[in-house]
């Protein structure tokens, strides 16, 4: 993580707006979250999940409102940016070694979702579950205290489901923060995340 017990992470939304195509998109949104909390933020498609969690990473701009945070901020669509020519291990890490992550905690990573019979298969040649799966061995295995986490259980099956829910948990008991849009009831042993309905 990129902070120390003495500067846990935080989250601060107040009224936030955001235009998507002359669309008002978001509205009056509020939100405040500490280390070790967690947000499931819900709503039908096209209501705005998406387009909040780029709004924190700062990716798209806020019409009105504001958001100030603590920590280092990890967005995950599914689309970490990996090379498509690349193999899988060397996409990571090429992303390691710009977040000064050590070799051995990436594969500690990659191992957790089962890469390891596909890292030698370059990037363009992987389903939706394996992209989904080596996207989000780069947030884990970063240095982000906050993971902003956009459909992360699509293309997982129920083992990677619950590796997934395993690793989320770790990062909160360290002091983390995990703001997760989902489809799906999100069931993690002992944390009961803060819900926003975006209906």
């Amino acid at each position: 993580m990129g902070l120390g017990q003495a500067y846990p992470a935080s989250l601060s939304i107040q009224h936030l707006c955001c235009m998507r195509s002359g669309r008002l998109v978001l509205d009056n949104i509020n939100l405040s979250l500490t280390g070790g909390q967690m947000a499931w933020v819900k709503g039908p498609n096209g209501c705005g999940k998406s387009t909040l969690l780029r709004c924190i990473s700062g990716l798209i701009p806020a019409f009105d409102g504001e958001i100030t945070y603590h920590g280092i901020i990890s967005l995950h669509d599914g689309n970490a940016a990996l090379d498509e020519e690349l193999s899988v291990e060397n996409a990571l890490k090429f992303w390691a070694n710009l977040d000064d992550i050590a070799a051995d905690k990436l594969a500690q990573s990659a191992e957790i979702f089962g890469l390891g019979h596909i890292m030698d298969i370059p990037v363009h040649m992987l389903s939706t579950g394996q992209r989904q799966r080596a996207a989000l061995t780069r947030t884990i295995c970063g240095n982000a205290d906050i993971w902003l986490l956009d459909e992360p259980y699509n293309g997982l099956d129920q083992h990677n489901v619950a590796m997934l829910n395993h690793a989320i948990k770790i990062h909160l008991d360290n002091g983390g923060m995990v703001i997760i849009t989902s489809h799906n009831d999100i069931i993690i042993e002992n944390i009961t995340p803060i819900i926003l309905d975006l209906s």
